[in-house]
């Protein structure tokens, strides 16, 4: 009877539970290791989400060139403009693509954890892991596109949900990219990656939750850094 339960969760049922029922999801999904279905519909929703902001991205770099403290030459201007379309084309196929390159990273973070524990997850498993804890994810990026179509183009670039939006207006530096790391949604998403990773490689979700805010931590350091020596926001 349970396992006539557990396959009529359907993909749909997964996405659901994932944020209602989490851990119930998390484990079947992971132990499953089938993650391409769910995996290439979130890939596609990330470019839904982009394509309703290209026109408010277009809006928002022209902003940026002409407001430049050492203004661009009218010839450059001029073919900045014409380059927006194929600018815009690769930035679309980046959406598409770039869940997957983070799913391919959060889970080779996860394989070192493996090995640390002596777990014995599977690079399908750690994968799985990643693909479904990044739906809360995908919530702060549906949040962000509508927040983005909003706000008018030359205050996009303060456009979060992180921490550093109690931040000053226009405050950059290393605060400002440490904090942006800190956002209620990457935090959601991970303590669900904390516990398919616990389920992957057979630890405690609590061990799993600290190796991953240690990485969260770090990576925030590395983040600020940039903003610091960059001399902007990231």
């Amino acid at each position: 009877m349970e396992m006539e339960q557990k396959e009529k969760r359907g993909l749909l049922k997964f996405f659901i539970d994932a944020i209602v029922s989490p851990k119930a999801a998390v484990e079947e999904f992971v132990e499953q290791a089938s993650f391409w279905p769910m995996g290439f519909l979130l890939m596609l929703v990330n470019l839904l989400l982009f394509l309703p902001i290209i026109p408010k991205m277009r809006e928002f770099t022209l902003w940026t060139l002409e407001h430049s403290p050492k203004p661009m030459p009218p010839e450059q201007l001029a073919m900045t403009k014409q380059m927006l379309p194929a600018i815009t084309g690769a930035q679309a196929a980046l959406a598409f693509v770039s869940p997957l390159i983070m799913w391919v990273i959060l889970a080779l973070l996860l394989k070192f954890l493996n090995l640390v524990v002596a777990g014995d997850g599977t690079f399908k498993k750690l994968m799985s892991a990643a693909v479904i804890a990044s739906v809360p994810n995908m919530l702060g990026g549906i949040v962000k596109t509508i927040l983005v179509l909003l706000t008018p183009a030359s205050n996009m670039k303060n456009v979060t949900t992180s921490l550093a939006l109690f931040l000053p207006k226009n405050q950059t530096g290393f605060l400002f990219g440490f904090l942006s790391v800190f956002d209620p949604f990457i935090i959601w998403s991970i303590i669900l990656l904390a516990m398919g990773a616990a389920v992957a490689i057979r630890t405690t979700t609590r061990k799993a939750g600290v190796f991953l805010g240690i990485i969260l931590a770090v990576y925030g350091v590395i983040m600020g850094a940039a903003a610091h020596f960059g001399g902007g926001a990231v």
